[in-house]
């Protein structure tokens, strides 16, 4: 399914939400881990596990984050990294908006 958001934890008949990320956030993903890994490569192994972790606790506590500055939208800070998950929570899911490094401009002009 091209264009579609990435399933990153499929709901079992436990979890009350699954989380999908879209496109847009996977790519800020993706280049997040890939600016660290020039540098670092296991410093960027570390950062892809740290924003897993986090994102993952969304399935059982989607509101754990922060109110976002843009309405209908929650933060959650990436503990221990100087990134932020940006999130809606819908009923059953959880979309990953964006995730952005906290010195971004946010909201900006092209953050849809």
């Amino acid at each position: 399914m091209a264009g579609s958001p990435r399933r990153v934890g499929e709901a079992s008949s436990e979890d009350p939400v699954r989380i999908e990320w879209t496109p847009l956030a996977e790519d800020d993903r993706n280049k997040q881990i890939e600016d660290v890994a020039i540098e670092n490569p296991a410093a960027a192994i570390r950062l892809g596990d740290a924003v897993d972790f986090s994102i993952v606790k969304l399935i059982d506590f989607p509101v754990i984050g922060r109110r976002g500055r843009v309405r209908g939208t929650r933060e959650l800070v990436i503990p221990g990294t100087k990134l932020i998950a940006v999130y809606r929570v819908l009923p059953g899911i959880v979309y990953i908006v964006r995730l952005l490094h906290g010195a971004q401009d946010w909201p900006g002009s092209s953050d849809g």
